[in-house]
C-alpha cells in the first residue's frame, strides 16, 4: 500500500551515499535514519541478498533505537528470511522465539519455527526439521490459525515422505486434500490445493496404489489447466508418466516423462527432475536399453551431487549403476559409484537418526567401504604388473601427437590470418596510412590547431616519414609545430589509438605492402626489414607485427614467398 511513498527520493539518496563508502555499518546507519515505510519498501525492491540484508539490518537497528517491540520482531524476521541459506537464519529466528514464546500470537513464534524447519530440511537434518515443524503446528493450533496449521502439516507430510514414512505421509496428505478441496477457491494464491493433490499422486504411485495415483495425476492436470499453471501441469503429467512405469507401460512412460521433463529442466525443478530421470532410467532398464538407463541414472546423480537432494527410494540409482558398470567391466566407474553410494547412505543414516527406524541396519556402510577398498587394491595390483616402458612410450607418443596437433592447428590459424591480412590489404586504397576516425564530440583544443595537425599528419603519412627510427612523440610534435600533449590527444581522438600503436600500425601496413609489391624488399632478412621500416630491433618489430596482425613476420614472409612462387608457376 505504501509502495512508492518517498521511495524514489530514498533510492537516489542512498545510491549516491552507498557508492561513496564501502563500510556496511555506515550504510546501515544511514538507512536507519529513514522512515520505517521507506526502509520496508526498499527491502522488497532489492534483488541481491546483500542489498536486502542492508535494508533488513537498518530496519532492525531503527526498531531497536526506538524500542518498538513489534517492529524489532519484524526486523528479525526480515534478516532470517534474507539469509535463509546460512546459519544466520537460525540465530535471528531464535531471537524471535525468545521475544514471543511467552506472549505468542497467530504469527509468532510459529513462523520462526517454520523458518528453522525449512533450513534444517534443506540441509537434510530431518530430525531437527521435524522438531521445528511440530512446534510450528502447535503454536498455529494454539491460535486456531488454520492456514498456518495446514502449511505445517504439508511440511510434515513432505518430510515424512522424504524419509520413507509413506503411510504417515498419506494420512496427513488425505486430511490436507479434504480441507483444501473444500476451501480451494480461497487458497488459490499459494497453490495449497494443487500441492495436496501432488502429494497424494506421488505417495500413491510409491505405494503401488496405481489407480489412485493415476486419478490424482489426472485431476492435477485438469486443475492446472483451469488455473493456467504451466509448471503444475507438467509436474502432474510427469507423475502420470511415472504411474505408467508402475503399470508396466514402459515405452509410454519414457515418452511421457521425456515430453514434460523438458519444461521442468527449463524452470529448474530439480526435485521433480530427480524422480523423472530415475523412473525413466527404470523404464529403459526394463526394455534392456542399458546405455539410456545409465544416462538417466547419471542425471539423478548429477542433481544429488549439485544439491544433496536424495530420497530413500532414489538410492536405488546407485544400486542400478553398480550392477550396470560391473556388467560392462568398468572398474573405475564401479569404484566411483561406490564412493557416491557411501555418501548417500551416510547422509540418509545421519539425517534419520531416530526418525526412520532401522535405517542404519539396512544400509551396511562398512561393507560398502570394504568392497570399495578391495576393488581399489585389485586395480593397483593390476597396474603394478603393467610394463613401465610401455607407459612411457605411450606417453611420448601421445605427447608427440598432441604437439603435432597443436602445431598443425597453430599453422592453420596463422594461414587463415595470412589470407585475412592479404584480403584486407587488397581492400584498402593505401594499406600503409592510418584512416581518420569520425567523431561527433570535439576535444578541448582549438579547431584551427586540430586542422593544422591533422593536415600535417596526412603529409607525414603520405611521405612514409613514420619509417624513420628517430620518430618519437616529442620529435614529431616539434616537427609539426605543436606540443606533445596536443599531438597525443589528437592522435588518440582522431586516429582511435595511442601514438605508439599509430606509428607501428602504419609501419606494419607499409611493410606488408612492400612485401607484396617490391621484389627486392621480400629478399631482405627480417633484421633488415625491421630496420628499413623504423624498428630498432627484430624483437620489437616481431612483437608489433604479431600484436597488429596475429601472426609473426617470419611466418608471413614465408607464406608470401610461397604465394609468389605458386603464382609464378601458374602463370
Amino acid at each position: 500500500m505504501y509502495r512508492f511513498i518517498n521511495y524514489w527520493g530514498l533510492t537516489l539518496g542512498l545510491f549516491f551515499a552507498m557508492i561513496c563508502t564501502s563500510n556496511g555499518q555506515e550504510n546501515v546507519e544511514l538507512l536507519s535514519q529513514e522512515s520505517f515505510d521507506s526502509i520496508y519498501n526498499g527491502y522488497f525492491d532489492q534483488e541481491e541478498t546483500e542489498d536486502k540484508g542492508l535494508f533488513a539490518k537498518a530496519y532492525l537497528k531503527k526498531a531497536k533505537r526506538e524500542n518498538e517491540l513489534n517492529l524489532i520482531i519484524r526486523g528479525y524476521r526480515f534478516i532470517s528470511v534474507t539469509y535463509k541459506e546460512d546459519e544466520r537464519t537460525l540465530h535471528y529466528s531464535d531471537s524471535i522465539i525468545q521475544l514471543t514464546k511467552d506472549d505468542s500470537n497467530k504469527y509468532y513464534p510459529a513462523i520462526a519455527y517454520e523458518r528453522k524447519g525449512d533450513y534444517y530440511h534443506n540441509k537434510n537434518a530431518f530430525s531437527k526439521a521435524l522438531e521445528n515443524y511440530l512446534l510450528f503446528y502447535e503454536f498455529s493450533k494454539k491460535h486456531d490459525y488454520e492456514l498456518q496449521m495446514m502449511r505445517a502439516q504439508y511440511n510434515i507430510a513432505t518430510l515424512k515422505r522424504r524419509i520413507g514414512k509413506l503411510q504417515e505421509s498419506i494420512d496427513i496428505s488425505r486430511a490436507l486434500y479434504a480441507y483444501t478441496k473444500e476451501h480451494k477457491e480461497e487458497l488459490t494464491q499459494d497453490n495449497f490445493y494443487l500441492n495436496s493433490i501432488s502429494s497424494l499422486a506421488a505417495l500413491f504411485y510409491e505405494t503401488s496404489q496405481l489407480d489412485s495415483a493415476y486419478y490424482y495425476s489426472d485431476l492435477g492436470m485438469q486443475e492446472s489447466l483451469l488455473r493456467k499453471d504451466d509448471y503444475y501441469y507438467h509436474h502432474f503429467a510427469t507423475d502420470k508418466g511415472i504411474t505408467l512405469f508402475f503399470q508396466e507401460k514402459y515405452q509410454a512412460a519414457i515418452d511421457t516423462i521425456a515430453k514434460h521433463a523438458t519444461f521442468l529442466e527449463k524452470v529448474e525443478k530439480y526435485d521433480d527432475l530427480a524422480f523423472a530421470y530415475f523412473y525413466s532410467g527404470e523404464a529403459h532398464l526394463q526394455l534392456n536399453q542399458k546405455d539410456a538407463a545409465i544416462e538417466n541414472y547419471m542425471k539423478v546423480d548429477s542433481i544429488f551431487q549439485a544439491y544433496d537432494y536424495i530420497f530413500p527410494n532414489l538410492r536405488k540409482t546407485y544400486i542400478r549403476l553398480d550392477s550396470l558398470y560391473r556388467e560392462k567391466g568398468a572398474s573405475l566407474k564401479v569404484i566411483e559409484n561406490l564412493t557416491k553410494r557411501i555418501k548417500v547412505d551416510s547422509m540418509l543414516n545421519a539425517s534419520n537418526l531416530y526418525i526412520y527406524d532401522g535405517l542404519a541396519q539396512k544400509y551396511d556402510i562398512p561393507k560398502l567401504e570394504a568392497e570399495k577398498e578391495d576393488l581399489i587394491a585389485a586395480m593397483e595390483r593390476k597396474e603394478r604388473l603393467s610394463n613401465y616402458t610401455y607407459i612411457i612410450l605411450a606417453f611420448l607418443i601421445a605427447l608427440t601427437f598432441f604437439g603435432f596437433v597443436f602445431e598443425f592447428r597453430k599453422r592453420k590459424m596463422y594461414k587463415r590470418k595470412f589470407d585475412e591480412i592479404i584480403k584486407a590489404s587488397e581492400n584498402k586504397k593505401e594499406a600503409f596510412t592510418h584512416p581518420e576516425t569520425k567523431h561527433s564530440q570535439k576535444i578541448n583544443i582549438a579547431e584551427d590547431i586540430v586542422e593544422n595537425v591533422l593536415s600535417a599528419l596526412k603529409t607525414f603519412e603520405e611521405k612514409h616519414q613514420y619509417t624513420s627510427n628517430k620518430i618519437t612523440l616529442n620529435s614529431l610534435a616539434k616537427k609539426l609545430n605543436t606540443n606533445p600533449n596536443y599531438l597525443s590527444k589528437i592522435v588518440n581522438h582522431y586516429k582511435g589509438c595511442s601514438f605508439s600503436n599509430y606509428i607501428n600500425g602504419m609501419r606494419i601496413d607499409f611493410c606488408i605492402e612492400q612485401l607484396k609489391n617490391n621484389p627486392t624488399f621480400i629478399k631482405y632478412t627480417i633484421k633488415a626489414i625491421s630496420a628499413e621500416i623504423g624498428f630498432n630491433n627484430v624483437q620489437s618489430f616481431s612483437k608489433a607485427f604479431y600484436n597488429s596482425k596475429g601472426v609473426y613476420p617470419s611466418f608471413f614472409i614465408k607464406e608470401m614467398k610461397k604465394s609468389k612462387q605458386k603464382n609464378a608457376t601458374n602463370s
